[in-house]
């Protein structure tokens, strides 16, 4: 599995966690093959074909018992990873092509630091893509620790550590997403009780983020917005989620043709990240309805 480059470099270790994932998990490890040189798979019960998968590719096999905490399985793979680094994926994505020699570059080195990587998602839900940056990437630190029932995240706890979180190029494809709406939603629902439970406890922007999202899969839109405005008043939520979350409430008040409201929450959202798709796409929509066509089409483009 090792390449000489690799051999050469600061060891990597791919963490993930699996449950009956014999449809993806195939793709995503071989995505990761050349890169990394340990391959940490913490099972939670699967039936399927997927220990045979990650025996395949000469992976650590570790079993754990399920107590709806994904920080919990999270952090027991964490604890039985060796590598200088880690790069956690879950089954249905993988690490780009293009974004290889990136991950080797960046981790030839013994700064404590944790890499923003851009998560693309493709989904049938909306009929379009979309893009979010998660650290991914990390040295391993002892004592780091993910936290959050779903949706768990480890940028706290690098926090705490003194590491910095910078961007980077390296691009991970999502495709869990794409597949039949109802599939989404029941999904969206298993993950509403986790939720709500770890906002009452814990009520960050983030958690307040993932409840918007959650509650906006399965349609429920008012609850939706609710959050999202509770998510944008913490100014310590990372600027992708908090442009989001504006994206999700400019294009509440489009549809209501509430264009004011519209503008302020969309160009709010493309001062933090102008190059966001789905933000210029709503400003499109926006400047369209109100008859400017031309900026419309800058827009668009």
């Amino acid at each position: 599995m090792q390449s000489n480059d690799i051999k050469k470099s600061h060891t990597i270790t791919l963490s993930i966690i699996v449950k009956n994932e014999e449809k993806y998990l195939r793709g995503c490890l071989e995505s990761v093959k050349d890169v990394v040189s340990e391959i940490v798979l913490v099972d939670t019960g699967s039936t399927d074909n997927t220990i045979k998968i990650a025996e395949e590719f000469g992976a650590k096999i570790f079993h754990f018992d399920w107590i709806n905490d994904f920080s919990a399985a999270r952090n027991y793979a964490l604890n039985n990873s060796t590598g200088d680094w880690i790069l956690y994926l879950d089954a249905d994505e993988r690490l780009s092509e293009d974004s290889i020699e990136e991950l080797k570059k960046i981790t030839n080195n013994n700064s404590n630091v944790g890499f923003y990587c851009s998560v693309k998602s493709a989904g049938n839900i909306s009929g379009n893509s979309s893009m979010m940056k998660y650290t991914r990437l990390f040295k391993n630190i002892p004592g780091l620790k993910f936290s959050g029932k779903v949706h768990e995240q480890i940028e706290d706890s690098l926090t705490e550590k003194g590491c910095s979180l910078v961007d980077s190029n390296i691009e991970i494809i999502h495709l869990g997403y794409d597949v039949e709406k109802e599939k989404i939603i029941e999904k969206a629902k298993r993950n509403l009780s986790l939720l709500l439970s770890e906002f009452k406890s814990n009520p960050t922007g983030y958690n307040a983020f993932q409840l918007g999202q959650t509650y906006n899969i399965i349609e429920n839109i008012d609850e939706a917005n609710q959050y999202f405005k509770l998510a944008i008043k913490d100014k310590f939520l990372e600027l992708h989620h908090r442009a989001q979350a504006y994206r999700h409430l400019a294009a509440f008040e489009l549809k209501n043709k509430n264009y004011k409201a519209a503008e302020v929450y969309v160009d709010k959202g493309l001062s933090l990240v102008p190059e966001s798709p789905l933000l210029n796409i709503v400003k499109a929509n926006l400047l369209l309805e109100t008859d400017n066509d031309e900026q419309s089409v800058i827009f668009c483009k």
